[in-house]
């Protein structure tokens, strides 16, 4: 089966089943469902915009890296419209502080991948100019991080700065 065979079945699975999925124990059907909720973000994001109090609701509970991964990018997709009128609403009821605080939990795990922590950073980053605490604290994280991580994290973190910069 092909890559877009496998989104066309997915698309048809309803979101809810696919987010109890990715939260389930079996982790190569989590990883897959996580995978199918990134993809229906991006493919059909109007689907996926009636969902995002449940996604944030579940996101703490994730418990694979590989899931993980597909959630930090959905936070970071979905919050990077943030400073452009066509994204301020779509989070405008949301509660983002357990969300920050859970995606500074991620940036600091030394047992989460480096993809993890990219999105995580990203996804502080788009947050920090409707939050004036996050970007002070995000990049003291990066200079404590850099010590530890990999060119991939220097790579985003060096862009994260140059953001980060544009906010006042």
């Amino acid at each position: 089966m092909n890559k877009q065979a496998v989104i066309l079945e997915f698309e048809s699975v309803d979101f809810t089943i696919l987010l109890s999925i990715a939260l389930g124990d079996r982790k190569q059907e989590a990883l897959r469902a996580a995978w199918a909720l990134e993809n229906r973000l991006i493919n059909k994001p109007d689907q996926f915009h009636l969902h995002i109090a449940a996604f944030f609701s579940v996101l703490e509970y994730t418990r694979y890296p590989s899931v993980m991964r597909h959630f930090s990018k959905i936070v970071a997709l979905l919050t990077v419209g943030l400073n452009k009128k066509t994204g301020r609403g779509i989070l405008e009821d949301i509660h983002l502080e357990p969300v920050i605080d859970l995606l500074f939990t991620w940036l600091i795990n030394p047992d989460l991948p480096v993809a993890v922590k990219v999105h995580s950073m990203q996804a502080l980053s788009n947050l920090a100019s409707k939050n004036d605490w996050i970007k002070d604290e995000l990049l003291a994280t990066i200079d404590f991080q850099e010590k530890y991580e990999s060119p991939a994290f220097f790579a985003r973190a060096k862009h994260i700065r140059k953001q980060l910069k544009n906010i006042d």
